[in-house]
């Protein structure tokens, strides 16, 4: 693959327009894809145990990637690496060492063969060079296998790999299809290629559903050969006596720069030009060619490489970024968006289907002008699986996605069952005493005892304590302080490096579930502390099984988000432990948006945090159709003597 991006053009500027053009520029669809839900986290792909992100790819490089093997042109020496091994180059191959009698020049092309012989992997390298020659490398032993040599007058310019049949091509129009007999692989220096002829100089070349794509630059000298340009050839090379046909988009767009096909549409080939329009091309016309049927405006900026992956259209632009687009709707809608190379052209885009069978994963391989080579996941498994665990929160800073968790929102009842679980919560103010301090007062003495046998075998126990310490003594605070991101061991328990209070509470916590519940063994899965508050959550140990990927949401609101402040300690403990409930939080006004109605419709319960209005908002939400038959836990704020408590009622509207 070549690094040719087309040289940025500003568009001319026309003083008179004639009726003719207006109504041609009024045909464009103009309705740009909707990015509005787009995730814009990089979906980074860590299949394999070294990085490529060493890997440095030349500017007008030449590099092919099959699964971890990775072969990259530098000057003339051919680079290999495979990722599984090393991110240093395993060989250096100078064609005139392997070669010695022939005075080879720099590769021009490379590609990787699937061969029989070598049991379906990747053993076989193909070069081709600027003098016409072609080279076949054992990339176990890096041993040149076979060469033919003068096979093209000029560089090979392109090779092909389409199953077992190897398509080589030069900048005058030769193209040579190397096809192997039915029972056994061909022998490169005497297989006799079949010559199929092309038009030369074409500036796109592309082999796409078994047939050759190309398209040249229109003249830049002010004529052109049709209003509706450009024009793009399409050769079948594997039939014999086929002859090439001359296609037209139905409209006039920019020049021709990359093209591909979706797996998940195979009928339909996708061609990206200058302009930011892509032109959606029928493998069945009604002639029996490929006939354009629509085009699709999806940027303001040149599409500069485009790739089907899975089930999405992958486009790189100018700036650096990586688009996947949702060709299934009209408009299209831009699912994920990310920097790939930031500030530079993305120069290459495409798909690696050795991954699938090397680590079992969807690879999309990328270049930028950074001269930098990324793997990305092609799955885009990162819309599927938000980092922030069960909690859902659509009301958030600019810089938090609006599509955490929504494929897999979108799709629970395709893969969750629910039941009921009984859950108690606890809330207590110590104000500042250590549990060997509970004396005098039975409410104080009893008080655990009987919050914790107030529920009969609770399946999740949640308990938040308030003024563990004295926040007035300043010795103490930053003790805490400092400590705060000790406070927990790697099975969610408590750490010994924290100060004696929380110790103290957590041990008589643990001692104090186990006297109230002596017939039924729990387990702690979590325990947090911030300055002066602490919160632990135990599981029945027969629902401990069915609980994964805990996480705690903490939002640090004191000391400019340095620490924690009482009065952002997150309440809903189900949201951290559970994937099925939904969180709310920081609504003012919910009902406004009809997007966010739609979305609690689907929820089975929720649980919300109001910070004004709650009286108002409940009232209203009673004959609201998206609150039938939803259990919603109330969190409302109110003034008593200046200080800010929080209560806590659950409400079914049924």
């Amino acid at each position: 693959m070549k690094d040719d991006v087309p040289e940025f053009k500003r568009q001319q500027q026309f003083s008179d327009s004639s009726d003719e053009e207006e109504e041609e520029e009024s045909k464009t669809r103009i309705d740009l894809p909707d990015s509005s839900r787009s995730s814009r986290k990089p979906p980074y792909a860590d299949f394999y145990p070294h990085s490529e992100t060493l890997i440095s790819v030349p500017h007008n490089g030449v590099f092919a990637v099959a699964g971890s093997v990775v072969a990259v042109v530098s000057s003339h020496v051919v680079k290999l690496f495979n990722l599984a091994i090393s991110e240093s180059p395993l060989y250096a191959l100078d064609l005139k060492d392997i070669s010695p009698d022939h005075r080879s020049r720099k590769p021009t092309s490379l590609a990787f063969r699937n061969s029989r012989a070598h049991g379906e992997k990747i053993a076989l390298l193909w070069i081709g060079t600027k003098d016409g020659h072609v080279f076949e490398v054992d990339l176990r032993s890096a041993v040149l296998v076979s060469s033919k040599m003068a096979a093209h007058a000029q560089a090979v310019t392109h090779i092909f790999s389409t199953g077992h049949t190897m398509v080589t091509m030069d900048d005058n129009g030769k193209a040579l299809v190397f096809t192997p007999d039915d029972s056994q692989d061909f022998i490169l220096s005497s297989a006799q290629a079949r010559v199929v002829r092309v038009a030369d100089k074409q500036d796109f070349v592309k082999l796409i559903a078994g047939r050759l794509w190309t398209s040249a630059r229109e003249s830049s000298s002010g004529t052109t050969t049709s209003s509706r340009g450009p024009i793009v050839r399409v050769y079948d090379v594997f039939t014999l006596g086929s002859s090439g046909r001359s296609l037209l988009p139905t409209e006039h767009v920019g020049t021709v720069t990359c093209g591909t096909m979706l797996p998940s549409n195979p009928g339909y080939v996708y061609l990206g030009h200058e302009g930011g329009t892509v032109t959606i091309w029928t493998l069945e016309g009604a002639q029996g060619a490929p006939e354009c049927v629509d085009v699709v405006k999806v940027s303001t900026s040149d599409i500069l490489c485009l790739a089907g992956v899975n089930d999405r259209l992958w486009g790189g632009s100018r700036a650096g970024h990586i688009s996947a687009y949702d060709t299934s709707q009209k408009p299209w809608v831009m699912t994920n968006s990310w920097v790939a190379h930031k500030d530079v052209p993305v120069t290459h885009l495409s798909v690696d289907p050795w991954s699938i069978t090397s680590v079992g994963k969807l690879c999309a391989v990328s270049v930028g002008r950074d001269e930098k080579m990324r793997f990305w996941d092609g799955l885009l498994a990162v819309s599927w699986i938000g980092q922030y665990g069960g909690l859902l929160v659509l009301w958030q800073p600019a810089e938090l996605s609006l599509t955490e968790d929504y494929e897999l929102m979108t799709r629970e009842d395709e893969y969750s069952s629910y039941r009921d679980l009984r859950t108690l919560i606890v809330s207590w103010n110590v104000d500042a005493n250590k549990p060997d301090a509970l004396i005098g007062d039975p409410s104080n003495i009893d008080f655990l005892k009987e919050v914790l046998t107030s529920a009969n075998s609770p399946d999740i126990i949640s308990i938040g304590f308030q003024e563990v310490v004295d926040l007035e003594n300043r010795k103490v605070t930053a003790k805490s302080v400092l400590l705060g991101n000790k406070t927990k061991a790697h099975d969610g328990t408590m750490s010994q490096k924290v100060s004696t209070s929380y110790k103290k509470w957590y041990d008589h916590l643990v001692l104090s579930v186990r006297l109230a519940h002596p017939g039924t063994p729990y387990h702690v899965i979590h325990s947090e502390n911030l300055v002066g508050l602490f919160s632990c959550i135990f599981v029945k140990a027969s629902e401990r099984t069915s609980i994964k990927d805990t996480h705690l949401n903490v939002i640090k609101r004191g000391m400019r988000g340095n620490f924690g402040n009482k009065v952002r300690m997150p309440a809903p403990c189900i949201s951290l432990i559970l994937r099925t409930p939904r969180v709310l939080s920081s609504v003012d006004s919910l009902l406004t948006t009809p997007r966010c109605a739609s979305s609690i419709a689907t929820w089975r319960q929720a649980s919300i945090r109001f910070a004004s209005g709650a009286g108002m908002l409940l009232r209203s939400w009673k004959n609201a159709p998206c609150f039938q038959n939803k259990v919603i836990s109330i969190h409302v704020p109110s003034s008593t003597e200046g200080t800010e408590q929080w209560f806590s009622t659950t409400r079914s509207f049924s």
